[in-house]
């Protein structure tokens, strides 16, 4: 589950657009008497009786209405639409798809945390938390969750600021056994009392892992920046101390001071272990908890109802029996007659929060510059997106764009402009750049250069071409939508429901543009003052001195100071403007969506190798089964010097950032019209992709080649581009600890790999000319690997290749020089452990890595066992480790695919020291030993049989396609029909089968198990407890000295071993006035150092028989690389 902050600091929205009756229009652009009327009239625009037509009641299912108007959909979409609405209000868009493995399913509810009650932040998304816990229906706690993984699927939830998803995908014949369970989270869930107390744990782990986080910060910050009251300030994640602090002064008003709920904070305390939950009170979260569950009872009653939800299913069912299931199940919704969520209308800033300069402090080595304004609720305007105009026009990148204009003057690396965030009635516009550290010492130009070309946008007429290329663009990407992930269609989908769009359009309207409508783009451009601005400028040092102060909930340091009106009126001049204009016609607009459509019956399932010579490998593949106008070609440089030390690493990612760098203007335009590229470092190779619209793709893929060949590097972008890399070097070691002990593990087992900190020591000893000489290196001698896949005949695929070479005029590498990236193998019965610190010192969290290797990969029975095994232990390894023992938010577990060798990995990240997780790891494995025994022959066959299903999912789309051809050519296997081989041998697998690879390879006590873990613990000191017999040493004290306590609420209240200090901050308020107060203060420490709290002192030893490892490239040394891959099949 998840709970995330808007669009996020940096995303870059291309141009979205959307033909529709002028009633439409009229309505919903009309200005309206009030805002009551106005939101009534807004959605009663949106029906009209005469299209719908209804059904009545029968014996088996309630009635209906059925929406009888046709569903726009794209060009190359199979699938069937059909929107109803049930009696309760509730309305469902069904979609019949015969072709897919996956059916899928969301539920939407328009309440997000915005709704939460003033006094608990972050119930909104407690509830979806606790929502998976159980239903009338099916009791067990993970009843759904285990139905769905069983059956090859997966289910996630997040809550937003104004709306709550959940969602899932399931195998497609167990679509009915799931909807069955998942609408009862929407008619009778149990919000079980019992796991009241994990899931508050879970909450605040979530909260915890995102706290040195910074997109969630500064989110945090624009939030609380707001009018006092407005729904909009909120603390939207929450945390046990937020959830919980009123229901402890309801519970205990004589234990808890008057300003308790104005002092909430994050919790420092660690969440409780197995035991400690065990020990120290009930599940329910004791009186606190059972009172902040019943205000969620409470609240879910009042917010949650029938005619607020939007339900999207999609499955191989007709159109009937979906809508069926879907009454059937989802009629018992009830509707409690709340109507339409209330749109908040209301702007979140108010004076004081406009016309000033923010500057704030962030975590990671980044500067960035923001200006944002209140704006309008955009969706409204879906007719004619004015905000998409305007971010077209402003975050532009080609020729004449701010873009361009600051990045020459090495002032910025990135920009984007666009709406972003905001709730059901209100949004903001923001325009956001990442500063150099020349543009840091600039600043006030850069906002200038910004507030004037805005000026300059005013003054100037707006050309139609604007509004007829985004009409044009986005038609074609509608056109030719292609299929994506079952459950992320469904999960958009019912969000998008609850939007003001007709319900014909309800797939195209936030995507298409019909109407030019200057007046409303002059009216946003009109808005968009100096004034009315918010700037903020976010760095991790080099700010300006001012009277700093702290953000409640992420501790964020910032000050603020109005615009001087000098700036203003500097702003508003355009005296010396120049440099910067409106961007010129695009003339990469595809024309020509021919499609060459061949029958050939069965699609291919692997591509074919056109030609090899000394200079290269040509692999082709002509679309067979999408069909459409869209092409991807991949071309691997191959050549041994890129990777070979690392300092030759990093000159090559120095080159192919340069190369970005310089085609940045000219393939902006090419990316609005739909074809993109990209260029990176793989190993001892440069990869670079060009893919979608074949019209016009491969001039762009000779453009890109040309640049590459002769590039002009100057020194002033080898300075941007060494301070950018040395920036996202520094800031990688600040990362999330379970994606660096991931990183660790890939690292120790990679034959030729080079730590950023090892590129890093080189960067300040790299010149241009080392560049250049590097680049030219590279270029000299090369083979070159392609896959040209899609709407590309052969021929042309051969042009295409003979183009490359004669564009890079190569020399052949040797045969030997071909390097294939190998894993290195860990030797029978080994048990390594690696340990670090986190390099975050303010990170809360640690993380463990663990790893056992079973093999070979090339081993296809093998392979298969490990795949069975990986799903079957996936969804008990969460509910243990995660749901019942709540070790942390992160807790995952997967096969792992080497260069090579393949194995099992599991992650935990947590407040708990990494020998600790270990340890819980291995008492898993043994839990899961008996459940393997103990699991009835008719369920492993179930599970085996779905997963094999799985394993032979259909490609949705041509991207996928093509990325899964290129994962095989790069590896040198060339497996092509390894899923089907895989199962074919899933199928065959028997659970003695699996209880034997799983004592084999897996369990901690089998002799020839081999094993890595890597663990990097938190530098943060763990608050010390106080614990329970702490506790009742100290009331002996306090009845001793005659303070008056109340011991069942004092012993309920000790229960949760609150930490040290605030057991010393709690009685020196209470005390202040009694006349032992110093005395009884002064014992509390001493209490505590004789009745330490359990289960501390022991988390840092390590399990009996780990092997530590000192010298990392000591113990790469030792180990054994895997084979050299060759072609599986011919």
């Amino acid at each position: 589950m998840r709970t995330s902050p808007w669009r996020w600091l940096c995303s870059r929205r291309p141009p979205q657009i959307s033909n529709v009756s002028s009633r439409h229009r009229r309505l919903l652009m009309a200005g309206l008497p009030s805002r009551s009327l106005q939101q009534k009239a807004l959605w009663e625009s949106l029906y009209n009786p005469a299209d719908w037509r209804a059904v009545p009641a029968s014996e088996d299912l309630p009635g209906y209405s059925v929406f009888t108007k046709d569903i726009r959909k794209p060009e190359v979409d199979d699938r069937d639409y059909r929107y109803i609405k049930l009696g309760n209000d509730l309305e469902a868009l069904l979609i019949h798809d015969p072709n897919t493995d996956k059916s899928a399913a969301s539920l939407d509810v328009e309440i997000g945390h915005l709704h939460d009650p003033d006094d608990l932040p972050g119930l909104a998304h407690f509830c979806e938390h606790l929502s998976f816990m159980g239903t009338k229906q099916f009791p067990q706690e993970n009843a759904y969750s285990e139905f769905i993984t069983s059956n090859g699927g997966s289910s996630n939830a997040f809550t937003s600021a104004h709306n709550t998803n959940y969602y899932f995908n399931v195998g497609s014949k167990n679509l009915s056994g799931a909807l069955t369970r998942f609408a009862g989270f929407f008619h009778s869930p149990l919000f079980s009392e019992s796991c009241t107390s994990r899931e508050l744990n879970a909450v605040d782990s979530e909260n915890k892992k995102n706290r040195q986080n910074d997109v969630w910060r500064m989110h945090q910050l624009n939030k609380t920046l707001s009018k006092p009251g407005h729904p909009w300030a909120k603390f939207g994640t929450g945390n046990r101390e937020s959830l919980t602090a009123v229901p402890r002064q309801k519970a205990h008003p004589e234990l808890l001071s008057p300003d308790a709920a104005d002092s909430l904070t994050i919790s420092q305390a660690p969440s409780p272990s197995p035991s400690e939950m065990d020990n120290n009170g009930d599940g329910d979260g004791g009186a606190a908890g059972r009172e902040t569950r019943r205000r969620l009872v409470e609240w879910w009653e009042t917010h949650y109802s029938a005619e607020r939800m939007k339900l999207v299913v999609l499955g191989t069912e007709s159109l009937d029996d979906l809508t069926s299931m879907v009454v059937k199940e989802f009629s018992a919704v009830k509707n409690r007659g709340l109507g339409r969520t209330p749109l908040m209308l209301d702007d979140p800033r108010g004076a004081e929060h406009k016309g000033i300069i923010i500057h704030a402090k962030t975590v990671m080595d980044f500067r960035a510059l923001e200006i944002s304004w209140s704006c309008d609720w955009q969706p409204p305007k879906y007719l004619t997106k004015p905000a998409t105009i305007l971010g077209h026009l402003l975050g532009h990148e080609g020729p004449g764009s701010m873009h361009a204009y600051l990045k020459n003057k090495g002032w910025i690396s990135y920009l984007s402009a666009g709406i972003h965030g905001g709730g059901r009635g209100f949004s903001f516009f923001k325009i956001t750049t990442v500063l150099t550290k020349d543009g840091m010492d600039h600043s006030t130009e850069v906002m200038l250069a910004i507030y004037r070309y805005l000026e300059y946008l005013k003054a100037s007429s707006l050309p139609t071409y604007i509004h007829e290329e985004n009409k044009l663009i986005a038609e074609s990407r509608f056109r030719f939508a292609e299929k994506r992930s079952a459950d992320s269609y469904v999960s958009s989908l019912s969000e998008k429901l609850s939007y003001p769009y007709p319900r014909d359009l309800a797939l195209c309207a936030e995507q298409l543009v019909w109407e030019w409508d200057e007046a409303a783009v002059r009216d946003l451009l009109n808005s968009f003052t100096v004034e009315q601005s918010r700037v903020m400028l976010m760095a991790k040092d080099g700010l300006p001195d001012g009277a700093w102060i702290k953000e409640k909930w992420y501790g964020v340091e910032y000050w603020s100071m109005p615009i001087l009106p000098s700036l203003v009126e500097q702003a508003k001049s355009l005296d010396d403007f120049h440099g910067m204009y409106i961007p010129k016609p695009n003339e990469f607009i595809p024309k020509n969506f021919d499609v060459e459509k061949a029958i050939t019956g069965t699609p291919s399932k692997k591509p074919s190798k056109l030609r090899t010579t000394s200079l290269s490998t040509t692999w082709h593949k002509k679309d067979d089964q999408f069909w459409i106008p869209k092409a991807r070609i991949i071309l691997r440089l191959s050549n041994p010097i890129c990777n070979v030390t690392p300092r030759h690493s990093l000159l090559s990612r120095m080159f192919v950032e340069l190369v970005k760098d310089a085609l940045t203007e000219f393939t902006y335009d090419a990316e609005l019209a739909g074809m993109k590229y990209s260029i990176g470092c793989d190993a001892a190779s440069v990869v670079i992709v060009s893919e979608g619209y074949n019209d016009k793709l491969s001039v762009l893929v000779e453009h890109v080649l040309e640049r590459i060949k002769n590039i002009t590097i100057t020194q002033d972008r080898v300075t941007v581009i060494a301070e950018q890399l040395q920036q996202e070097i520094e800031n990688f070691y600040l990362t999330q600890p379970y994606a660096l002990s991931n990183y660790y593990a890939n690292h120790f087992l990679q034959e030729t790999s080079w730590t950023p900190r090892q590129r890093l020591a080189e960067l300040r000893f790299v010149s241009l000319s080392d560049i250049q000489h590097h680049a030219q290196e590279i270029l000299a001698r090369t083979y070159t690997t392609t896959l040209i896949h899609g709407n590309i005949d052969s021929e042309e695929a051969l042009r295409i290749a003979d183009c490359t070479e004669k564009i890079l005029g190569s020399r052949p590498i040797t045969e030997a020089e071909r390097l294939l990236p190998r894993s290195l193998t860990l030797p029978i019965a080994c048990n390594y452990v690696w340990e670090d610190a986190v390099p975050n010192k303010n990170e809360l969290n640690s993380s463990l890595t663990y790893y056992v290797e079973v093999g070979n990969l090339t081993d296809p029975p093998l392979r298969a066992t490990l795949l069975l095994f990986a799903q079957m232990i996936r969804e008990p390894a969460f509910n243990q480790l995660r749901t019942k023992e709540q070790l942390g938010y992160v807790v995952s577990s997967s096969p792992w695919f080497l260069h090579g060798s393949i194995g099992w990995r599991i992650t935990v990240q947590s407040e708990r020291k990494p020998a600790y997780l270990e340890r819980r790891v291995e008492s898993f494995l043994d839990l899961f030993r008996g459940t393997l025994t103990t699991m009835p022959e008719a369920e492993f066959e179930r599970q085996r049989d779905a997963f094999a299903l799985k394993r032979l999912e259909r490609l949705k789309n041509m991207g996928e396609e093509a990325s899964r051809f290129w994962a095989h050519i790069e590896a040198g296997y060339e497996d092509f029909l390894r899923r089907e081989t895989d199962a074919k041998h899933i199928k065959l697998l028997t659970k003695e089968d699996i209880k034997l690879f799983f004592d084999t390879h897996i369990h901690h006590e089998s002799p020839t198990r081999r094993k890595l873990s890597i663990h990097l613990a938190s530098q943060k000191q763990t608050p010390a407890k106080f614990s329970v017999a702490a506790s009742e040493a100290l009331l002996e004290v306090l009845k001793k000295e005659s303070v008056p306590v109340e011991e069942d609420q004092y012993r309920q209240l000790s229960a949760a071993e609150p930490p040290l200090d605030a057991v010393i901050e709690f009685w020196t308020k209470h005390l202040e006035s009694h006349v032992s107060c110093s005395s009884i203060l002064s014992r509390i420490p001493e209490i505590s150092t004789q009745h330490p709290a359990a289960g501390i002192t022991e988390e840092s030893s390590l399990p009996e028989g780990v092997v530590r490892i000192d010298d990392i490239t000591a113990f790469k040394a030792r180990m054994t690389a895997s084979k050299t891959p060759t072609p599986v099949i011919s």
